[in-house]
């Protein structure tokens, strides 16, 4: 469950609540494909996301994909 929730207003009203989700992916390297099969189920669950590699030791390499839904 995350820990943080953002308002979404439209003049003084709350319209919408919006959630932040980071999907994170370890691989030792790198794997196009499986990569390519994270990306295509958030795609086809209608989720944009942004997409960041950080490499970490002994050539682990983390994928981390933030997400944000509506509602919690």
């Amino acid at each position: 469950m995350p820990g943080t929730t953002r308002d979404v207003m439209a003049g003084s009203r709350r319209v919408a609540e919006v959630t932040p989700y980071t999907v994170e992916l370890y691989e030792r390297g790198s794997s196009l494909a499986l990569e390519a099969k994270v990306e295509a189920a958030l795609t086809a669950a209608g989720l944009p996301f942004t997409r960041r590699c950080v490499p970490l030791s002994g050539g682990v390499v983390e994928m981390a994909y933030e997400v944000e839904v509506l509602g919690r």
